[in-house]
């Protein structure tokens, strides 16, 4: 396992050897580990990229055929923020957002990138937000498979 984040803070938080840490951008690529990888989670990270295309390409590359790409990514289409939009105000998000991609927008890329989504869960497991994640989640999880 190896670990990726621009937040040196959190590496320094992780129980891991030093070597399978690095204090990497992504904005500047994914760094090359000499290895190919079964599973790849990227956690609340697309949204902050500039561009997610070339990354989710460069994740691709790094998968193993068949292997599994796990995204959490901000629901900025959930029903609180359309009735914020309704009312004339844009969803609350951190300045650091680079792009504001709908889960259906990364499901079109993720499938450009020949990647099968799976599944596209909540990261909450309320009925509703189960039932209706794109609806109901503020994040949602997106399962995908590696068809290269």
């Amino acid at each position: 396992m190896h670990a990726v984040d621009i937040a040196q803070a959190v590496l320094d938080n992780l129980k891991a050897p030093p070597e399978k840490k690095r204090h990497v951008d992504l904005n500047n690529g994914l760094p090359n580990f000499g290895t190919k990888f079964g599973a790849i989670v990227g956690s609340m990270v697309l949204h902050h990229i500039v561009r997610p295309d070339v990354l989710l390409e460069q994740l691709c590359d790094a998968i193993e055929p068949g292997g599994i790409l796990v995204l959490t990514i901000p629901n900025i289409v959930n029903l609180r923020n359309r009735v914020r939009m309704l009312r004339g105000k844009l969803p609350k998000m951190s300045a650091s957002h680079r792009n504001f991609m709908t889960p259906q927008e990364v499901q079109v890329l993720m499938e450009r990138k020949k990647l099968k989504v799976l599944k596209i869960v909540s990261h909450k497991s309320k009925m509703l937000r189960s039932m209706f994640p794109i609806l109901f989640s503020k994040r949602v999880i997106m399962v995908a498979q590696s068809s290269k």
